[in-house]
């Protein structure tokens, strides 16, 4: 009789147990998951850039250093702007590039570049109007985040 209510106990508390066990790997598998986001996420650095350009009948130049401004675009036409991103920091990086959403249909660039120690990389950003496009001025902002590149283990 015992036996019986010793098996009983053992039967309730074995799926407990399953229970508890189960909880405690999905809270591991979690907690893992949210470390690599942060052990991915480390922010060194954020900038903002102006960006505009007019959609116009005439073409012209502006050659502004400070800011991404392509000047006067004719419909079916582009223009091509260029900045450096130079990397100080003494492991290899990654920079993030967004522009704003009113700027994405017609701004062609690389998105997601890598870049080493002490190296320099010319990065450039095209703007392309459709022959269809009616006249207006466009601005915007170019995110720049530079973010420590995990992907690599450090060296010793």
């Amino acid at each position: 009789m015992e036996n019986l209510k010793l098996g009983k106990i053992l039967e309730k508390n074995k799926s407990l147990l399953y229970i508890i066990v189960g909880t405690l790997v999905i809270l591991a598998v979690v907690f893992f998951l949210l470390s690599l986001y942060v052990h991915y996420s480390i922010v060194l650095a954020e900038y903002e850039v102006p960006v505009s350009f007019n959609i116009s009948n005439v073409s012209g130049f502006d050659l502004t250093k400070e800011s991404l401004k392509f000047g006067k675009i004719v419909p079916g036409s582009s223009g091509t702007r260029y900045i450096s991103i130079e990397n100080p920091y003494k492991k290899r990086v990654v920079v993030e590039l967004n522009i704003s959403e009113n700027l994405m249909k017609f701004l062609s660039y690389e998105p997601l570049i890598i870049i080493d120690s002490g190296e320099k990389k010319r990065i450039g950003f095209s703007v392309v109007v459709p022959i269809n496009a009616t006249y207006s001025s466009y601005e915007g902002v170019l995110k720049i985040v530079v973010k420590k590149d995990m992907s690599k283990p450090e060296d010793s």
